[in-house]
């Protein structure tokens, strides 16, 4: 690990870098969907719940980059990349951010995450309780021990799910209060497009 040198790189691109935000716009992209499909089925929106649910989950979205990002320098994943164009997907190695900074802002970004989830998880525990499992399991066993399923063979599975059908159907139903076929369907062709665009960056 080096510390921050070369070019003066303005602060807000390196952190962008390092959390990888651009890739949060699969979140963003995964509501304008989830909300035009409810929407065309003439379903109820709740935008107080809808609001806060795009806000956790795209909090959470850097958090986990974060993480990850910590877990792949520690175990020397990002050597091999050290001579691509990319920043992103070594942003320690480069100096651009060091490890203890980037684990303090995605622990925050997590915290804030938790406090748009928790009030949703305790309105309608009952519905949405298998979701946020999911989000957990994809905030901190993804790339955490003990779990660490991204060296474990089941990365893609983790981000299939949590980008996918937990995604689409917590969002379907704090929006609406409800989903049906055509959300899991939604869910499952952007799952797979998120592993689909995992592999090709």
């Amino acid at each position: 690990l080096v510390e921050p040198t070369g070019p003066r790189i303005p602060a807000w691109r390196r952190w962008w870098a390092a959390l990888r935000c651009g890739r949060a716009a699969l979140v963003l992209s995964s509501s304008l969907a989830v909300l035009l499909l409810g929407i065309g089925q003439h379903w109820e929106l709740r935008p107080r719940d809808a609001l806060m649910a795009v806000s956790g989950a795209f909090l959470l979205h850097p958090a986990v980059n974060a993480f990850a990002e910590i877990q792949d320098t520690l175990r020397l994943l990002d050597l091999g990349r050290w001579y691509e164009p990319d920043p992103e997907s070594c942003a320690i190695l480069e100096g651009w951010v060091s490890p203890r900074a980037l684990w303090r802002v995605g622990a925050a970004m997590l915290v804030l995450s938790l406090a748009c989830g928790v009030p949703l998880l305790w309105w309608h525990a009952d519905a949405l309780l298998p979701m946020a499992a999911m989000a957990a399991l994809a905030a901190w066993g993804y790339s955490q021990p003990p779990l660490a399923l991204k060296y474990r063979g089941a990365g893609e599975l983790v981000l299939f799910s949590a980008s996918g059908p937990a995604l689409v159907l917590g969002l379907s139903w704090c929006f609406f209060g409800q989903w049906n076929l055509v959300m899991v369907s939604l869910g499952i062709c952007l799952g797979l497009w998120t592993v689909a665009l995992h592999h090709v960056g």
